[in-house]
């Protein structure tokens, strides 16, 4: 009787192998045993078995009677093994504090164990120089080094691509480094979640606050927001937009001045919760009651679930410990593949203020995408 492998069996022993591939497994890794891998892939255990085999005259796995399988020299990442990993911040991201810290600690050790992980603020005079000095200090010491840069400045990571060393963007990328990889929310779901959300509530004038120092991620919420309007057939000063100054006593007095008049706005979309917290504290000066008077909404950063604020937000489906440790599961594959760069957009949900998930919108129902791309 011939044992050649028939196609079913090639067809999952490949569908195995790519299974080791998405589960980030190395060389000397263990892996399912033919009855596991049966069940999860719904095959009877004979076939689990002539497939797995099929990978081990590869190479992809070694078997062993007594111990089980495990990924083979030929199978899996072969990765590299970073030595130092910088975790890059912009001077101004007060959010990071001690906890956080330790939470990119322990979500880069998990596919670089051995790594030395070094949290740094880049500078806002002279930030080329500083990172160029982390740069030079990598190479001298002769060791495999790569980066996670959170929400930095286009320049930063267009620096780091030309390095040629792994890196991982967490944020958005500017039009021309979108091959770049990195872990972001949706944003274009977000601004548009949070405006269907206002028009459904009956609201038909708009205030959006916008940052002063914008990102490429600002770019997309913005459109979210105006498709969101625009199939709403609102007309178009149904949004005010405006810059918010960042001094207290300046906001308040733009405020008093956008709510003056017929037109005044009867909702406010802030794209930061710090500006959802100025807005409420200078309704409140002007004697303005929230939410019966002006509804506050805000999309929430990706570390604090609701931040405290009592309004309706958008924030990523996921916990911030699963972003950052994807972002780290992504710097072990680009360490491992050049070819590996991909973008990973996580899916957003709208939080209503009573802390309610809105029922119209699922966390299942997000996009999750990886390597999803948004025309610009």
């Amino acid at each position: 009787m011939s044992t050649a492998a028939t196609p079913s069996i090639d067809s999952l022993a490949h569908r195995l192998e790519e299974d080791i591939r998405h589960r980030q497994l190395a060389p000397g890794d263990r892996y399912l045993t033919a009855g596991e891998a049966a069940r999860l892939f719904e095959v009877s255990t004979t076939t689990a078995h002539r497939s797995m085999q099929v990978l081990a005259r590869r190479g992809v796995l070694k078997r062993f009677r007594s111990r089980g399988s495990f990924v083979g020299p030929l199978g899996g990442l072969q990765r590299l093994r970073l030595r130092t990993v910088y975790v890059l911040f912009a001077s101004g991201d007060h959010w990071v504090g001690e906890e956080l810290s330790d939470l990119f600690i322990r979500a880069v050790r998990r596919p670089f164990p051995d790594a030395n992980v070094q949290i740094c603020f880049l500078p806002e005079a002279g930030t080329l120089a500083c990172l160029a000095e982390l740069v030079r200090g990598a190479r001298q010491a002769g060791e495999p080094a790569g980066f996670l840069a959170n929400s930095c400045d286009a320049e930063v990571y267009a620096y780091l691509a030309e390095t040629g060393l792994p890196m991982v963007v967490g944020g958005t990328t500017a039009v021309d480094q979108g091959r770049l990889p990195s872990v972001d929310v949706d944003n274009h779901e977000a601004g548009r979640l949070l405006a269907q959300h206002l028009v459904k509530r009956g609201h038909q004038r708009m205030l959006l606050l916008w940052p002063a120092v914008a990102r490429p991620g600002d770019n997309d919420f913005f459109d979210g927001v105006s498709h969101a309007l625009t199939a709403a057939r609102l007309p178009h000063d149904a949004l005010m937009i405006r810059i918010a100054p960042g001094a207290p006593a300046s906001f308040s007095a733009q405020m008093a001045h956008w709510m003056r008049g017929a037109r005044c706005p009867t909702a406010i979309i802030a794209r930061r919760p710090g500006k959802a917290s100025m807005a409420a504290a200078a309704l409140e000066g002007l004697g303005t009651r929230v939410p019966e008077d002006v509804e506050i909404t805000f999309i929430n950063h990706p570390s604090r679930r609701r931040g405290g604020l009592p309004y309706t937000c958008v924030q990523p489906c996921v916990p911030f410990e699963e972003m950052v440790g994807r972002m780290a599961g992504l710097l072990g594959q680009v360490a491992s593949d050049a070819g590996a760069a991909r973008r990973v957009t996580l899916p957003v949900e709208l939080v209503l203020s009573s802390g309610e998930r809105d029922p119209r919108r699922r966390p299942e129902d997000g996009v999750g995408a990886v390597g999803s791309e948004r025309p610009n």
